[in-house]
């Protein structure tokens, strides 16, 4: 579509210099307009008028200037005839690249001069708005990352700045690593719950937005954590050890995963293979494992429990239970624990001995 700006028009037949422009194109990554433009005289019955002093302004830049001496300005000269059969001479014509402010607007202002018949001067000047260039919008805030969960985690951001349409389409992105573009994404309203993630892992979070002109640059990374399990405890200790029971102690370990501890798996066997050992639960250290025989090497782990499930197990560590009495049976002789009866109660007797004045229990 092309606009004229028309000088004013001069006596004896209606006739004025005009300048056509039209957007012939426009970049939106580099912010412009391609205009080109036309300079010319409308003649309504004569085609000699002696055209003189011809200049045409688009946007500041003079595109065209003839001042030269004489009847100058008529390509066509057919019996000195600017133009045969009436309508428009155009002059000049070209090409002209104008910038859009940062919002992608810009008004357009274009003026026409020229010297007709008789010294009579058409001239005219005028401005218009171009079509608004679509502005990339500044990067989304940096995604702030809520209700964290083992496999999920909820992600808020708001919109960035600037950009001359509305937004049309949001996005969040994340992956394990630092790196872009996400290795994931999903199309948001700007607080989304993002799932199916790996317990226990890193994740990057980006946002983005989108309008006519396209995406805008992924914003800074939020970086959280799934919850997980525990870390491994360090090696428990042994103590107390009796003919049938022993005491387990242990530390916290360094991380909780994200989740509360809510207790912990004491694991016990008489081979260094924790797969087929037996467990016992323990709201916290020390555990006293019982039921146990005597004179026996036994391994124990531990390893801690939250809500999300049980870290790994610790490295082993084992001692041997005290020894009891041996009695044969049947030939064989067999380890035998000795038991005493108090107030009508049979209870494990412990050997004891004197050391230096003082009664202690046997090892």
């Amino acid at each position: 579509m092309t606009t004229r700006l028309t000088g004013n028009v001069v006596a004896d037949g209606s006739e004025y210099s005009y300048l056509d422009w039209a957007v012939t194109t426009q970049e939106v990554e580099n912010n412009r307009s391609l205009i080109s433009w036309v300079v010319g005289w409308h003649f309504v019955t004569y085609g000699c008028r002696g055209l003189r002093n011809a200049d045409g302004t688009v946007q500041g830049s003079l595109v065209y200037s003839d001042h030269v001496a004489g009847d100058h300005v008529h390509p066509f000269n057919a019996g000195h005839n600017h133009l045969s059969g009436g309508g428009d001479l155009a002059v000049q014509a070209g090409e002209l690249w104008v910038s859009h402010n940062e919002d992608g607007t810009q008004t357009l202002s274009a003026a026409v001069n020229i010297t007709g018949f008789s010294g009579q001067t058409s001239s005219g000047s005028d401005s218009w708005a171009l079509p608004t260039i679509a502005r990339f919008t500044s990067p989304p805030s940096t995604p702030v990352i809520s209700e964290i969960t083992d496999v999920s985690f909820r992600a808020v951001f708001t919109d960035g700045t600037g950009g001359a349409v509305p937004i049309d389409d949001r996005e969040l992105g994340w992956s394990e690593t630092n790196e872009l573009p996400p290795e994931f994404t999903m199309s948001s309203d700007g607080d989304d719950v993002i799932e199916d993630l790996f317990t226990g892992s890193t994740y990057f979070v980006w946002a983005r937005t989108h309008n006519a002109a396209g995406w805008s640059d992924w914003s800074e990374p939020a970086i959280t954590e799934t919850l997980g399990v525990p870390d491994i405890p360090d090696t428990p200790s042994i103590s107390e050890l009796a003919q049938t029971s022993l005491l387990v102690d242990w530390l916290e370990p360094e991380s909780d995963g994200g989740s509360p501890i809510t207790g912990y798996d004491v694991a016990f066997n008489t081979v260094d293979d924790v797969e087929t050992a037996d467990i016992v639960s323990s709201a916290s250290s020390p555990k006293r494992v019982t039921g146990l025989d005597p004179f026996t090497t036994y391994y124990v782990w531990v390893r801690a429990v939250n809500d999300v499930g049980a870290g790994g197990w610790s490295s082993s560590t084992s001692d041997d239970t005290i020894a009891g009495a041996r009695v044969n049976d049947g030939g064989v002789w067999k380890q035998a624990v000795p038991y005493v009866r108090v107030a009508g109660v049979w209870r494990i007797a412990a050997a004891w001995t004197k050391v230096s004045g003082t009664w202690r229990e046997t090892i």
